[in-house]
């Protein structure tokens, strides 16, 4: 009873313990990070100043990141440069002041695709009396960008411009599908670098991300290898599956050519396998349909056995034939340390 009654003394006297919230870190009036990891400071008093327009097209869960690089735009562009629409679709009863922008002759949207147009390509700003640009960028992981884009039809007639793949991004803190795609920033950057001719830019607006990253790996954080650098060296542990390997390549994945051996082989030896099957199954429904015949017993035995030889001789030839398509396969999952799961076969 007394090792009770002091137990119960104990917790009375730990229900009387104030809990307090703890306090927030001071902000930044001017990027909103906190003072001690703040990058405002590296761009300065002054704004960049750019003749062409940045316009953001932001999904609505983008805006609760913590580590996002669309606001280093907004901290370093002029108001008139700078314009951000928040939305999975933009219709213009919604969103009026898009109008003008999408419908611009001097508009166009960076969008990796089949059907784009290289940066490079575009005249500059001034050259042949080219006005400045509206460069449309889409804010968001890559399945929101995706999405954004099919569900606004005005987008689908729009110039699409991509970048030449010179660049390796900066924003080493946050996983990549080719060390090729770039964050939200760096895109803007080298548009604005390229068009403009003008690479102190590039240099002003990347350079709060880079002590971003770095704040942030001082603070515990790991630097991200692209996920094709971890299939392409072997240290990735969940196999590679079709769907994978297509949304690899459609973000310009450059060092994919064993991959795009290795799935250009395992469609080939599918193909064969499915004609294998056919043939086969032709085959034994033209056995079958001899059988139906009323034929003497004799005329019978012979064509089953001549039935057996010929399906013995096409089993070998389909077995040297397969041994043929596996030995191509094998010596690509040999060099890149490919899993052949079940999502392959």
């Amino acid at each position: 009873m007394e090792d009770v009654e002091v137990e119960l003394a104990l917790l009375a006297d730990l229900a009387h313990i104030e809990i307090g919230r703890r306090e927030k870190r001071p902000l930044c009036n001017r990027c909103s990070r906190p003072v001690g990891v703040c990058w405002c400071w590296s761009l300065g008093r002054q704004r960049v100043e750019t003749s062409c327009r940045i316009v953001i097209l932001q999904h609505p869960h983008e805006e609760k990141r913590c580590l996002r690089t669309a606001p280093i735009l907004q901290t370093a562009l002029p108001k008139g440069s700078y314009v951000e629409v928040k939305g999975k679709r933009f219709p213009f009863s919604r969103f009026p002041e898009l109008e003008d922008i999408f419908t611009s002759e001097n508009s166009i949207l960076m969008y990796p695709g089949e059907k784009t147009m290289s940066l490079e390509e575009l005249p500059h700003v001034g050259e042949d009396n080219q006005s400045p640009y509206n460069i449309i960028i889409i804010d968001g992981t890559w399945q929101q960008a995706k999405s954004m884009y099919h569900n606004c039809r005005h987008l689908h007639s729009m110039r699409r411009v991509s970048l030449s793949g010179k660049f390796i991004s900066e924003y080493v803190i946050r996983t990549q599908p080719t060390e090729y795609a770039l964050s939200t920033v760096e895109t803007a950057a080298i548009a604005l670098a390229t068009l403009e001719q003008d690479w102190a830019i590039y240099n002003t607006l990347v350079h709060p991300l880079q002590l971003l990253c770095q704040y942030q790996i001082k603070h515990g954080a790991v630097p991200h290898q692209s996920k094709e650098h971890m299939i392409t060296s072997g240290r990735c542990n969940k196999s590679l599956g079709k769907r994978t390997y297509k949304k690899l390549r459609k973000c310009g994945a450059k060092q994919g050519d064993s991959l795009s051996e290795f799935m250009d082989s395992l469609t080939l030896f599918n193909s064969q396998i499915e004609n294998i099957n056919h043939e086969e199954g032709m085959h034994n429904y033209d056995v079958r349909s001899h059988d139906r015949h009323d034929k003497a017993e004799m005329n019978l035995a012979e064509s089953e056995n001549c039935a057996r030889e010929k399906n013995s001789g096409n089993s070998s030839g389909n077995e040297t034939e397969t041994l043929n398509v596996f030995h191509q396969i094998l010596p690509i999952l040999n060099n890149n340390a490919i899993d052949s799961s079940p999502s392959f076969r």
